[in-house]
């Protein structure tokens, strides 16, 4: 009997796009489409691995409350104990956090499950709480460990569960459950293995010493009929809430300038005079943006253009000045990067950034947000020696957990096997 070979045929236009985009043959972006990566971003990053393209660990469910309670035990000098499963993944990462932890001079030790059992034990717990521990983090385990933790928290210990395996209809009492996998959880990756959910949270903790750690800013930015205030005015604001680079809470509103659009402004921005016909004054918007700033430091890129536009438009408007704080993203990013171009549309396309549409005043607050984290990442030594120093262990037990090589494990993967 004749076997018959049935081929997947991919949609040819984004085959087109793919290849066109990136330079390769329409064979390899026809396998490419053929897996399900069927746009040029994602596709890129599948060829191109690269750890800028790392999601914020702070996306990850409870990490900024286990971060913080972790710090505290470093400082307050409490007994920490790792607690891993006994399997490649879970070894990895109990190794991967021992080590980050004593590197910032915690009091650390750990076990791991041992005999045919996994996960936590309640005569473990016993043993370890007669030898001081006050802190028990789980690393590959305790999603489900409902009478274990309830044991721990009654001993007068805290669980910090990291983990990645699918939680139960509830989650377990612990301190806080960091697992992308958790209902509501809106992490970009759910596949991680254990390790690298671990990875993420030792990154976290390291990221406890940087300045801007659980500072609210307000990242800026607003679009204009020209560049000279006066006689242009706005037409268009964009203010996002961020707190450890993690988009919080949003303003956004299209204006009613009282001169009409000039073609040239509306070639670069693309808002046209029929957008705004119905949208509020500035006298409208501006008491709901000011309300939103509050007293907040501003975060925007070339930020002198966007300060005098809305520094003029509060007095003109309120009749009160203007005053917060703001940083600059564009000096920031001259005095980190050796780029030829520090424009926002450029510093996009050298760090990858996924923009919507440029020169719109939302987009750009997320692009500016994130060229934001990438100067303070630059300017850290400590998480860059950390990510470097640890990849060998999480490239080990991705690989062992068998998880699919996509995303955060394939880019890991890619740079750990060397």
């Amino acid at each position: 009997m004749e076997k018959e070979w049935i081929y997947k045929q991919p949609d040819p236009g984004k085959v087109l796009e793919i290849s066109t985009a990136l330079g390769v043959s329409p064979t390899l972006a026809a396998l490419l489409v053929n897996r399900n990566i069927s746009n040029r971003q994602d596709a890129e990053g599948f060829l191109y691995p690269d750890l800028s393209r790392m999601h914020n660990p702070f996306l990850l469910p409870d990490m900024e409350k286990a971060a913080l309670r972790t710090r505290q035990a470093v400082d307050n000098n409490e007994r920490i104990l790792i607690y891993g499963d006994r399997d490649v993944d879970g070894v990895t990462s109990t190794a991967l956090l021992v080590r980050a932890l004593k590197g910032l001079g915690a009091d650390v030790t750990w076990t791991v499950a041992s005999g045919e059992r996994y996960g936590l034990d309640k005569a473990v717990l016993d043993k370890y709480k007669k030898e001081g521990v006050k802190l028990v983090i789980t690393v590959d385990c305790g999603t489900q460990a409902h009478e274990e933790i309830e044991h721990a928290n009654a001993l007068g210990m805290e669980v910090i569960v990291t983990d990645h395996h699918l939680p139960g209809p509830t989650l377990p009492p612990a301190y806080a459950v960091v697992n992308p996998n958790l209902h509501g959880s809106t992490y970009p990756m759910k596949e991680l293995a254990g390790c690298v959910a671990a990875f993420k949270f030792a990154y976290a903790v390291m990221f406890t010493y940087n300045r801007v750690f659980n500072q609210d800013y307000i990242v800026l930015d607003l679009e204009t009929t020209g560049l000279n205030y006066p006689p242009h005015e706005i037409v268009e604001i964009g203010a996002v809430r961020v707190r450890n680079f993690v988009p919080v809470k949003y303003f956004h509103t299209l204006i009613r300038p009282t001169i009409s659009i000039p073609e040239g402004a509306t070639r670069v921005h693309g808002i046209t005079n029929d957008m705004v016909e119905r949208a509020p004054t500035i006298w409208e918007a501006l008491p709901q943006l000011i309300d939103f700033i509050g007293h907040r430091t501003i975060v925007a890129h070339n930020a002198k253009f966007d300060m005098t536009f809305l520094k003029e438009a509060v007095w003109k408007q309120l009749g009160k000045s203007f005053e917060n704080p703001y940083i600059d993203t564009l000096s920031l990013s001259r005095a980190s990067f050796p780029f030829r171009s520090h424009a926002l549309t450029s510093l996009v396309k050298e760090f990858n950034i996924n923009v919507t549409q440029s020169h719109r005043a939302l987009d750009d607050c997320l692009a500016t947000a994130e060229v934001y984290k990438r100067v303070e990442e630059a300017n850290d030594p400590r998480l860059g020696f950390f990510i470097q120093e640890h990849l060998d262990l999480v490239t080990l037990g991705a690989i062992a957990d068998v998880v699919p090589l996509l995303d955060e494990n394939r880019l890991i993967v890619n740079r750990g096997l060397a």
